[in-house]
């Protein structure tokens, strides 16, 4: 959806990042999507300022349908 400044995607990286918990249960990577190209370049700063690395949290500049058809997941022989 839209994810505006990326204060939701900070907090889930915080409290359930790989330095937070147990690899098998900690979350390994979190996108943080909006339309406007403002918006992705606050969530970049916001996540910059607040210690996140950039390999947790990929920033998407997508309409959210497309960005959620274009990695949905893949089932057996790679068929959605």
């Amino acid at each position: 959806a839209l994810a505006a400044t990326g204060i939701r995607s900070i907090r889930y990286a915080k409290e359930l990042g790989p330095e937070t918990r147990p690899a098998d249960v900690a979350i390994r990577h979190i996108t943080a999507n909006d339309l406007d190209e403002t918006a992705a370049e606050h969530i970049r700063r916001n996540l910059q300022h607040n210690g996140v690395p950039s390999e947790l949290v990929e920033v998407s500049c997508d309409d959210a349908n497309r960005h959620m058809y274009l990695r949905r997941a893949k089932g057996p022989g790679g068929q959605p």
